[in-house]
């Protein structure tokens, strides 16, 4: 309204003068420099928008980028639940193996029960040990995989967020698209109005007589009438447009900084429920191997027994044959009642019979171990084969790249594993994971991903040219 008043009295000064003094021309060009002053201004403030507009974007793709990283990380830390579940296997395979030790300490009987019910006490505090550590290794799971449902949830949240971002963001960019298509007819307007007034003022110049003055002095004045309220009209419909569209932009930035610090938060946390995982993990490792190598010091203590056993076992027999052989070596002059050899061979062969049982029962301990063996081997195959089948189901549920690398059966650890074989697991494991974080740097980032690309094009080719011309220069030599 302010800038209409402006116009009305400058154009009835500039009608007085002309009528008075005759200076139309001067008037005409301030009005026209207002005008440009004008458009300047409207071109000053679309400009304003569009810079704001072009950082809303880039607050929106670091968003994206964050989002981005915050399911890498959701993905990091269900391979390492996976871990925790495969490690929760062999926990249970440790914990049937010290069963099947404790039967078999109970049932062996003769002269080293001492040893044996101090192998089974120590089993019982293995056992209770490793259930322990299973019940908190399967509260952790069981949390882990709460706080990873709830970090889902958000993540979605996050994602519905930035898709109405976007949203505003392409109205904010429509809403601006129309501004400047209204801001070019506004400038033809204004150029037709400019083209309109120079005609009119060089009519004037050629007309002579004053009734043609007064007669086009009226025109004009109606003509800037017209133009006058058709000004405000468009000064008053762009400055609500520009009401609206500052505080839509004022609100997207509140919204995009409330996002911006939820990320942060949520991106500290994940990382900081990154690093308690990764070092129960090791906890856990490191407690898998001391059971691990108590149990193998268990089992070979009882072999050694179980050996030592039937070493003595044979000695007897020999130690019986032999006295067998003196009895029937014995000459048949000294008198001995019938009575006490009979109590001497009742004796003898009873003891022989106890000493065929114990050894048939080791023998059949033996055979019983060994098919034990085979079972907790194919049972571990078993379970290496259902852990396979919920990896390739984890990576159907998963699209990226890096989740459809799987491990091969035979290079997941497993607690029959020597040294040397957990060494090269474990460096394959890492060589993978090494692979697995360059494949999602080179995802992340296209312009690395060029940038490799044109490497080993211009490594190719340089090769070729290095073996062209020593090619080249070979046949120059020999001939």
């Amino acid at each position: 309204n302010g800038v209409g008043k402006h116009i009305d009295d400058r154009t009835v000064l500039s009608s007085g003068q002309s009528e008075l003094n005759g200076s139309n021309d001067h008037d005409v060009q301030s009005e026209n420099q207002m005008l440009k002053n004008e458009v300047r201004s409207l071109n000053n403030e679309l400009s304003l928008l569009l810079l704001r507009t072009k950082a809303a974007e880039r607050e929106s793709e670091k968003l994206q980028s964050q989002l981005n990283e915050t399911g890498d990380k959701v993905t990091i830390m269900q391979a390492e639940r996976n871990n925790l579940q495969m490690e929760m296997t062999c926990q249970k395979s440790l914990q049937l193996e010290n069963e099947r030790l404790l039967k078999i300490s109970e049932s062996s009987t003769g002269e080293h029960t001492v040893a044996l019910i101090a192998a089974q006490e120590q089993n019982k505090l293995l056992e209770d040990e490793l259930n322990s550590t299973n019940n908190r290794l399967t509260d952790e799971i069981k949390e882990l995989q709460s706080r990873l449902e709830v970090k889902e949830n958000e993540v979605m949240q996050l994602e519905r967020k930035w898709k109405d971002v976007q949203c505003d963001c392409d109205n904010f960019k429509q809403q601006l698209d129309s501004n400047r298509s209204e801001l070019e007819q506004y400038k033809a307007r204004a150029e037709h109005v400019l083209n309109n007034k120079e005609k009119l003022i060089a009519e004037l110049r050629k007309s002579d007589s004053n009734a043609t003055v007064d007669a086009s002095l009226e025109m004009e004045l109606q003509q800037l009438r017209e133009e006058k309220n058709s000004m405000i009209e468009e000064n008053e419909r762009l400055s609500e447009q520009y009401e609206i569209t500052r505080s839509r932009l004022s609100e997207v930035e509140r919204t995009m900084d409330i996002l911006r610090e939820d990320t942060l938060l949520k991106q500290n946390k994940l990382q900081e429920m990154l690093s308690q995982q990764k070092k129960y993990r090791q906890i856990a490792e490191e407690d898998c191997k001391t059971r691990s190598d108590e149990l193998h010091s268990v089992r070979e203590e009882l072999n050694r027994q179980c050996s030592l056993l039937a070493s003595r076992l044979k000695d007897r027999e020999n130690e019986l044959t032999r006295l067998r052989a003196q009895l029937t070596q014995r000459p048949a002059s000294p008198p001995i009642s019938g009575g006490e050899l009979e109590m001497r061979m009742s004796s003898l062969t009873k003891t022989l019979v106890q000493k065929q049982t114990a050894l048939e029962a080791l023998t059949t301990e033996r055979n019983e171990l060994r098919f034990q063996i085979e079972e907790l081997e194919l049972k571990h195959r078993q379970q290496i084969a259902k852990l396979n089948q919920v990896h390739q189901r984890h990576i159907s549920a998963n699209d990226t790249d890096d989740a459809k690398a799987q491990v091969p059966s035979f290079l997941i650890e497993s607690p029959f594993d020597t040294g040397v074989t957990r060494r090269v697991k474990r460096a394959y494991s890492s060589l993978d994971a090494v692979g697995i974080r360059t494949g999602v740097f080179l995802r992340r980032y296209p312009l690395a991903r060029i940038f490799v690309v044109f490497y080993v094009i211009l490594l190719q080719l340089w090769v070729f040219v290095v073996l062209f011309s020593r090619t080249t220069s070979l046949d120059n030599a020999q001939h």
